[in-house]
């Protein structure tokens, strides 16, 4: 398996870290950043504040699925910036004006995730935060909803894909795994999980294991890391136990922020974008499965984000713990045989579906389990593809 940068970074360290371990050790994350900045610092004096910047920029760099990551080089300008800069070093102002060029080509490379993990190291007020966050929900939402797939796929290959998923269920695990990657290999539309390798998650448990257990699962939400991966990619785990790890509480929030963003965005976009109908569609479901009346959501968000001045992202946060949360807990039931059942009709979906609409990209296959389990119905079903592809 495939890994990455930062994997194999921890893979390094491991046999550095693993005897510190100590029950008295009241931050090991700390220590495991202090130590993997000396391990790519090449002999440089490590500051504590550059170790931790640069792990947290490792760690956001992990979530985004493999591929689309940043790669050595533009880390390495990342830790060059970060290193100068908590050393008062003079030629700091050259390292930054390095990494905003970088961030430069990002955006106009439509790499909005990479671009904002860059953003984030930079110390900037209030207003140039809120705006960095509005141009970035603006052009990824612009960019998903103009995404098209380039070559046309011929129609036998089109009919073949359909009578494949059409032949499976939720109890056909290894063969469902051969048609997800048959999917990613021959036409690029790559079906993932947000999961930790379970190699890795037990190898790391037991160095761990005489740490105080605060400590210890604080560590182990960081390290091994929450990445992308195609099912066919992770062994020891059955599609169930995946997609269960996968729909954790955070997940499923997301999830339901995603929706609620899109529809938030056609709400503002000026003329017809011929997608009105995901609107009604969003808010008919919300109000009459979870009894939410997205009318009364709409202002609250807008006017925290705009009038208060107010990050997006903490205002849907407000919004779905005050709206969403309680009733989303009440309806959703995540248990294998339900999961069982939403990949069925995962299967089914996917086998009326025509793959010429699926652009090539990345996929969060926890997104359309989900709306299984969440009673969600597109109008669309290929629309499901614009909200739910990883950029």
């Amino acid at each position: 398996m495939e890994r990455t940068l930062f994997e194999g970074l921890l893979e390094r360290l491991l046999p550095l870290v693993e005897g510190r371990f100590t029950p008295d050790l009241t931050d090991p994350l700390e220590l495991v950043a202090q130590t993997l900045m000396q391990e790519v610092a090449e002999g440089e004096a490590v500051d504590p504040q550059a170790a931790r910047a640069f792990f947290s920029v490792l760690v956001e760099n992990d979530r985004l699925p493999l591929g689309q990551q940043l790669d050595l080089q533009e880390l390495e300008l990342l830790k060059a910036l970060l290193m100068d800069y908590f050393a008062g070093r003079d030629s700091v102002r050259q390292r930054a004006n390095e990494v905003l060029s970088l961030i430069e080509r990002k955006f106009s490379q439509g790499a909005f995730t990479q671009a904002k993990i860059l953003l984030q190291i930079f110390e900037t007020d209030g207003e140039t935060r809120l705006n960095n966050e509005r141009n970035l929900f603006y052009e990824d939402m612009i960019m998903r909803l103009g995404l098209r797939r380039r070559h046309e796929i011929p129609k036998a290959e089109r009919e073949a894909i359909r009578q494949v998923f059409a032949g499976l269920d939720g109890e056909q695990d290894s063969n469902v795994k051969d048609a997800l990657a048959w999917m990613g290999s021959e036409y690029y539309a790559h079906m993932c999980f947000a999961i930790k390798s379970p190699d890795d998650y037990q190898q790391w448990a037991k160095v761990t294991a005489s740490l105080a257990p605060e400590a210890r699962d604080r560590l182990l939400g960081y390290v091994p890391p929450v990445r992308w991966r195609t099912p066919a990619s992770v062994t020891g785990l059955s599609l169930i136990e995946m997609s269960a790890h996968h729909l954790c509480e955070t997940a499923i929030r997301l999830h339901v922020q995603r929706l609620f963003r899109m529809c938030y965005f056609l709400l503002l976009a000026s003329g017809d974008t011929g997608f009105e109908a995901y609107i009604f569609n969003f808010m008919r479901w919300s109000k009459d499965f979870l009894g939410v009346d997205t009318k009364r959501v709409l202002p609250v968000i807008h006017r925290r984000s705009v009038v208060d001045e107010v990050s997006l992202q903490e205002s849907l946060d407000e919004a779905y713990q005050h709206f969403f949360s309680e009733r989303v807990s009440e309806k959703i039931v995540v248990r294998p045989e339900k999961i069982k059942r939403a990949w069925s009709d995962l299967c089914r979906r996917f086998a009326a579906l025509d793959i010429t609409q699926v652009p090539a990209g990345h996929y969060d296959l926890g997104g359309f389990l989900l709306d299984h389990l969440l009673g969600f119905e597109h109008i669309d079903p290929a629309f499901a593809f614009r909200l739910y592809r990883l950029s």
